[in-house]
């Protein structure tokens, strides 16, 4: 080794030793990072569960013309213009049994023969009404004739009456007796006509409300799909609902209440229950908004729904491998249609005055779960296990790990670990 290399590496030496260990310089050169942090609050937690679907007014029916023919008549609103969607309709009450005429196809045929079998039916009455009146006077000339036959037969023993004049009673009383019996069995008959006759024109009245149909309930028109001239008929081989409203010749809602029917995972549906509360909305956001500000609910409260779960499918859709619930929509919204698509929350779990925490201070799930505590005397960390309960739409539930006074880290904590030193920018 020369002498030049040799004063170069005790020159290096030197250096090192006035530096110090690099671990020493390594740990008091690391940054102290900025952190947000919140404190932890003790409050309820609503766990929901989300689906979507679509809403339907709670009475539907579609009304289908039972017998072929053409529109004759289609029923107009009181000032003449014709019927149209969104009209209203009355259905059944004590002065009219069958609701309000809608439509009519041509009754011609089946119009006169109800006035035929009435007629038919009118004849056979008066007929039998007859037969009763001869029937009645000859029971009586019968109980008159008895009664004289009995006299007869006690005059004649004692000698004041021939024998011929008491044959002549018993003869009539004979011959009274038997046409009672051939009255009586005509009577019977004519009474079998008018069953018969009744029934015939019971079917001929079946036949001709055919050729109508009638509004089944108080409602309106969702769709009116004839005009008169048309030829109608009943369906044939529909199934789809869009095949069977664009074939229906009216179909009438009562959207005074709504359902929802939405599909969930069978998982997610065993948390679901009837007599859960729900929201219901148009899109999410409304119910976001409404959820995190409860207290602010006025101006929201017409884009949201309160709703209630009326029932849960026990089984399982074949064709969505999925579980079918309805709700209940309380009141009718404005915003709402028979049809439409919405987004249902249903309120599945609730807890109040336990220890809740945002999402942003949450590291990790499951098992893995954690957050960073911050400890202000100490200015450092601690990373800290949790378990979590139920998860809200903001905040999640804390079961174990944190006792509700602690101040944890929502911004900056990705990048720490346990005993960082930290300054805390935002800290309630």
């Amino acid at each position: 080794m020369t002498l030049g290399l040799a004063c170069i590496l005790a020159l290096i030496v030197l250096d090192e030793l006035e530096q110090g260990p690099p671990s020493a310089t390594k740990e008091t050169s690391k940054p102290v990072r900025k952190i947000a942090t919140t404190s932890v609050a003790s409050a309820t937690v609503t766990e929901w569960v989300m689906g979507e679907g679509i809403a339907e007014a709670a009475r539907r029916q579609r009304l289908f013309f039972e017998a072929s023919g053409i529109v004759t008549f289609l029923t107009a609103r009181s000032n003449g213009a014709p019927l149209r969607e969104g009209d209203i309709v009355q259905g059944p009450s004590p002065d009219n049994r069958f609701g309000q005429l809608l439509a009519r196809i041509d009754d011609t045929g089946e119009a006169a023969a109800v006035a035929q079998a009435e007629a038919d039916l009118q004849g056979t009455r008066k007929r039998a009404q007859a037969l009763a009146a001869s029937l009645s006077g000859l029971q009586a000339s019968r109980n008159q004739l008895e009664t004289d036959l009995e006299r007869a037969q006690r005059l004649v023993s004692q000698g004041s009456i021939s024998r011929k004049e008491f044959e002549s009673i018993r003869t009539r009383l004979s011959e009274t007796r038997a046409e009672e019996q051939a009255i009586s069995a005509r009577l019977q008959a004519a009474q079998s006509d008018i069953s018969g006759v009744t029934a015939q024109l019971d079917s001929r009245k079946s036949m001709l409300e055919k050729t109508a149909v009638f509004a089944p309930f108080d409602g309106r028109i969702a769709h009116i799909n004839i005009r008169p001239g048309d030829f109608v008929g009943p369906p044939a081989g529909l199934e789809h609902e869009s095949q069977l409203d664009a074939a229906a010749a009216i179909v009438i809602i009562d959207d005074a209440r709504f359902e929802v029917l939405i599909h969930l995972p069978p998982k997610l549906a065993t948390t679901v229950s009837a007599g859960q509360h729900a929201l219901v909305s148009f899109a999410a956001q409304p119910l976001i908004e409404f959820v995190r500000q409860p207290a602010n609910t006025e101006s929201r409260a017409p884009l949201v729904a309160q709703a209630e779960v009326a029932a849960v499918s026990p089984a399982i859709t074949r064709d969505r491998r999925s579980v079918l619930v309805r709700l209940a929509i309380e009141g009718s919204p404005e915003w709402l249609r028979d049809g439409q698509y919405v987004t249902a929350w249903i309120a599945a779990s609730s807890k109040s005055d336990v220890i809740q925490v945002p999402y942003d201070a949450i590291l990790g799930q499951g098992e893995n779960s954690a957050v960073f505590v911050f400890l202000p005397d100490a200015g450092v960390v601690q990373r800290r296990s949790v378990t979590l309960g139920l998860l809200g739409l903001d905040t999640a539930e804390v079961t174990e790990g944190l006792t509700g006074d602690e101040h944890l880290v929502t911004q900056g904590q990705h990048s720490l670990v346990d005993g960082d030193r930290v300054e805390a920018v935002s800290h309630p």
